[in-house]
């Protein structure tokens, strides 16, 4: 299986790190803007530089693309019409038009297309596949450290995984859509999101301006209470008995599922979630933020 990775910051990093780890994977090169650190990426994981990623897509059987949000369609288009499958990061596009347009494209040329909601492969998560049958209210608090966030990105990028896990759970779209942000003097401090299912609510909250570094879930059923930390990867019930019940986790880093999960599309096997679920999680992200007046 040869693969690229456009797009090495951060992230792109930790994917070029897990490919080149992984059996029967060839890490074809790497591309990012930056030159100089898309040369020592290469030269760190043992591949190739390439300046340009389009001259990576007659090379490649799929493409790890992890490029800022605003270039999410225009890379993603390009790969697609290459005809190369592709792993996107969330969220899917900056723009819903440009996120249906995508999908279709790659309906039509019948690529993969998985887009990287990684907390979907969070073995905390995963814990609870087949466990929760009907929610009457999901609680989410996601909050770090980093300042300088705008009110938009703090939904569309950090509350995104929440939104998407919201909808996940809940089965469905939410009748109806709140937002709000509350801010501090120094800018934007949290981003409120309030989702009502008509049989279940939702209370999301983002926060890149806090003291704190905490992401964590619950959700509630009429007898019982599920909790998941994402951070430390685990996940608990509470049944009416008030007593907590810690579920089995994998041992596993979500990226690397996540990866191996796009690795083993491309060989046949269905993929985990319809890139159709990331549509609708920006949809509904751009409804809070709309909502907040933004």
């Amino acid at each position: 299986m040869k693969l690229g990775v456009t797009g090495v910051g951060y992230l792109g990093e930790h994917h070029t790190r897990i490919l080149t780890s992984l059996p029967g994977v060839e890490v074809v090169g790497v591309c990012d803007v930056d030159s100089g650190r898309g040369k020592r990426i290469a030269e760190r994981y043992g591949t190739s530089y390439f300046e340009d990623f389009e001259d990576l897509l007659g090379k490649v059987d799929g493409m790890v693309v992890a490029v800022p949000t605003e270039l999410h369609y225009e890379v993603g288009k390009r790969v697609l019409e290459a005809g190369v499958n592709l792993l996107l990061e969330k969220p899917i596009a900056a723009s819903v038009k440009d996120a249906y347009e995508l999908v279709e494209l790659a309906e039509q040329k019948e690529l993969v297309f998985l887009v990287g909601h990684i907390e979907r492969f969070n073995p905390a998560v995963l814990a609870l596949e087949g466990k929760v049958l009907s929610p009457v209210f999901i609680e989410a608090k996601r909050t770090s450290l980093r300042t300088g966030e705008d009110p938009q990105s703090l939904i569309i990028d950090l509350m995104i995984h929440d939104i998407d896990l919201a909808l996940y759970f809940s089965g469905k779209r939410p009748e109806k859509v709140r937002g709000r942000i509350v801010s501090c003097p120094d800018g934007p401090a949290f981003a409120v999101a309030e989702l009502d299912f008509g049989s279940s609510f939702a209370v999301l909250t983002a926060s890149r301006s806090f003291c704190w570094k905490e992401r964590k879930m619950r959700i509630a059923e009429q007898d019982r209470v599920f909790s998941i930390d994402f951070v430390e990867r685990k996940s608990e019930v509470v049944e009416r008995n008030g007593i907590p019940f810690r579920l089995p986790v994998r041992d596993e880093e979500p990226l690397r599922l996540e990866l191996v999960s796009f690795i083993d599309a491309i060989r046949g096997k269905p993929l985990p979630f319809s890139p159709s679920d990331a549509v609708l999680a920006l949809e509904v992200g751009m409804e809070v933020v709309r909502s907040c007046g933004i």
